[in-house]
Order: C-alpha cells, then structure tokens, then sequence
C-alpha cells in the first residue's frame, strides 16, 4: 500500500524529512508548504524572456511531491505551488522581474511572496526534499531582506525620482532597473527632458529611443 505523503520538518542538518500518514509523532516541529496545491513549477526569468525549468519528475496531474531540486535556484524565479507563487532571487529582483511575477499572476487568487537567496522561511523550504545551508562561496548579497508582498515591493519601486537623481545613479535605491532609468520620471520631467509625451516616444524606433536615452544620460 502507498503512503500518503502529510508535510515535512526540517532536520538540523538542513535536510527536509517527510512525514507520512499516520505518524502522529507530536515532539518532532513540522514545516508545510502552506497553499501548495499541485506539483510546484519553475520559471526562471531573464531581462526579455523566461523559461520554464524543466523536472523529469513533473506531471502535471500534481502528483509529484518534489519536482524541483534547491541547485536549480540560481538568478531569478517564479516558483507556482497552485495558490501561491514565489518569486526566488539571488539578489534584489529587478522591478522588470517583479513585473514578470505580477503579469504571470494576474486574477490568480492567492499570495505572491518575494524572497531572497539566505532568507527563505520554512513554507518555501518545504517545497524542496533536501535543503542545506548555502554555502558562503555562494552567497552573492550580505545582507538579503525578509519575505515580502511582491505588491508591496513593486509599490516602492513605482516611485519617481529626479532627472539629477536617475542620473547620479548612486543615491537610487536597490533593485532600480538602471535600464530603464526614463520610465522613473514623472511625466512632467518626462517632457521637460525629452521634449515630447512618454506615450510619443514609445512610438519612436528603438535605435532613436536608445540614443535620447544616451544623450540624456539615462542609459
């Protein structure tokens, strides 16, 4: 007879031990993958695509506890557990990436979280059989930041700033998309700037979008 995969604990050595049906164990902590409904799936994105990584444990009848191996988390990713999505990142995401996150979600139903490599909570490490501390070779941000409503970050990132601000680059916070510089303008210094609507310069050849963009210094 089958056993009934139930949740998971994490193990001090890091490695995740699943608990089955019928161990009613009450001294061991358990961790569970909380909203996860079907086998998670794994994209991981780039500056103008994204692909989904493939498992050849995946079925898309959600019957395969754990698809996805902690090695496969490297740049960005969406991680889709059913009702909720995950956006993984090595380092601060990019509002590009978190705009991705946001356009694959739209009317799902359920919480999107972001979460940085070294600061993943116990629900994100249930989605994994085997999970172990990074290693310090591996750790790209000293100080990454605790799991937070994409909704929220993304909040933070739609600000604007000035033109000597964009331009100084220095003073920007983390996570602006230094590619994008021009769409942090309001509209107005939009204008001023580029002496035409942001909806007109859209309508521009991109050769000519991107040598403004380099003249104004906001490339």
């Amino acid at each position: 007879m089958a056993t009934l995969l139930v949740d998971l604990k994490l193990a001090a050595s890091g490695e995740a031990i699943a608990r089955v049906q019928g161990d009613n164990d009450t001294s061991i902590k358990w961790i569970i993958a909380k909203k996860r409904i079907k086998a998670p799936r794994m994209f991981r994105l780039f500056d103008f695509e994204a692909e989904e990584v493939q498992s050849n444990s995946f079925h898309p009848s959600g019957v395969a506890p754990f698809p996805h191996l902690q090695k496969e988390l490297r740049d960005s990713v969406l991680i889709d557990a059913g009702e909720v999505l995950w956006l993984w990142s090595e380092v601060t995401p990019s509002t590009h990436v978190l705009e991705t996150g946001l356009r694959y979600w739209d009317k799902r139903v359920g919480p999107c979280t972001v979460v940085e490599k070294r600061a993943e909570p116990p629900e994100f490490v249930a989605l994994f059989q085997e999970w172990v501390e990074w290693p310090k070779e591996e750790i790209t941000s000293p100080d990454s930041s605790p799991p937070r409503a994409l909704n929220e970050c993304l909040s933070e990132r739609r600000r604007t700033f000035t033109p000597f601000q964009l331009r100084d680059r220095d003073s920007l916070p983390p996570g602006v998309d230094l590619s994008r510089l021009h769409k942090y303008l309001t509209e107005d210094d939009f204008e001023k700037e580029f002496g035409m609507s942001p909806k007109d310069f859209s309508g521009l050849p991109q050769w000519k979008q991107v040598r403004m963009r380099k003249d104004l210094g906001l490339f």
